[in-house]
């Protein structure tokens, strides 16, 4: 193997197109999971297992710099949020939705407008004024997620599917909000950190919500290709997945980074349409392109160039 071969294989455009592949995988697996084992209780496990890779991780770096166990207190009002929002209430609405509605409105509803929400609250919360072009973008993107939603109803009007459509987009929007609060709390520490952090946190929380939705007694019946998606959720999509992204864009920079986050819709739904037979309807095709375009042209100036992309995770 030469050595431009071993570089693509294992440099950083490697690393992010994994990246892209795992969070698009996601959407697949969580689908897949809820169909065995309760919303609340799949969630919780995500962040159980995600945590037997990201605490070690987490006690390491910090030692290595030389830091205490403890962050500093001045991020844990922020924190709270950041762990109330990207992992509770997300997981909360995430999960439910794909009891009622496919993995593929989830793919096209999510990481295609996660960015236009980001922006929105950046400008609202700490004061990143947006341009007139990001404004324009997120109109379009609301008519692209109509289209999405029309597409759904494929001549029938089905409201489980409709509800279920909904909740993605209220997801996607706390979502949105997440990374701010995730701005906020990477002033003072890693974002591995506060990945960790946000986890241990919300994960309890998840974990007293899954007990009141009945506990974890369907665990015990749970069959293998439960365990595969969830590892896939929780290792792939979770754990390992931010790690290979937070060391993927420092190296290509947050502009090259933000062209392999739109390639997670296509992994997705690639991937659905293999193993749950998700095709999704045209109209919504469609609908999903549009908000694509519209991100990738509100944010080919001065944001992508400045700061981190919004990561697209499920």
């Amino acid at each position: 193997m030469t050595a431009r071969s071993r570089e693509l294989l294992t440099g950083p455009t490697a690393l992010m197109l994994a990246v892209a592949f795992f969070w698009g995988a996601g959407f697949t697996s969580s689908k897949a999971a809820v169909s065995d084992v309760p919303p609340l209780v799949t969630g919780t496990m995500r962040y159980i297992l995600a945590s037997l890779v990201l605490v070690p991780l987490y006690i390491h770096g910090r030692a290595r710099r030389g830091e205490g166990v403890l962050p500093p207190p001045a991020i844990w009002k922020p924190m709270l949020a950041l762990a109330l929002t990207a992992v509770v209430g997300y997981n909360v609405l995430y999960f439910i939705g794909l009891t009622l509605a496919p993995s593929s409105d989830a793919i096209l509803l999510i990481p295609t407008t996660n960015p236009i929400w980001t922006m929105i609250f950046a400008s609202l919360l700490i004061a990143e004024r947006p341009p007139r072009r990001i404004l324009v973008g997120a109109g379009i993107a609301v008519l692209g997620m109509s289209l999405v939603l029309a597409g759904g109803f494929q001549g029938a009007l089905t409201g489980d599917r409709l509800l279920g459509s909904g909740l993605f987009i209220v997801a996607s929007i706390i979502f949105g909000f997440s990374h701010v609060m995730t701005r906020i709390v990477t002033r003072y520490i890693t974002p591995l950190d506060a990945l960790t952090l946000s986890g241990v946190l919300g994960g309890l929380v998840l974990a007293l919500m899954a007990l009141a939705e009945g506990g974890y007694a369907e665990l015990a019946d749970a069959p293998g290709l439960y365990w595969f998606n969830i590892a896939v959720i929780a290792f792939g999509t979770t754990a390992f997945g931010y790690v290979l992204f937070y060391r993927g864009i420092s190296q290509v920079g947050p502009g090259l980074a933000s062209f392999f986050i739109n390639l997670v819709p296509i992994f997705g739904l690639i991937l659905s349409a293999i193993f749950l037979s998700e095709v999704p309807d045209p109209l919504q095709i469609a609908g999903a392109s549009l908000v694509v375009a519209a991100v990738i042209w509100a944010t080919r100036r001065g944001e992508s160039s400045r700061a981190a992309p919004a990561a697209a995770r499920p």
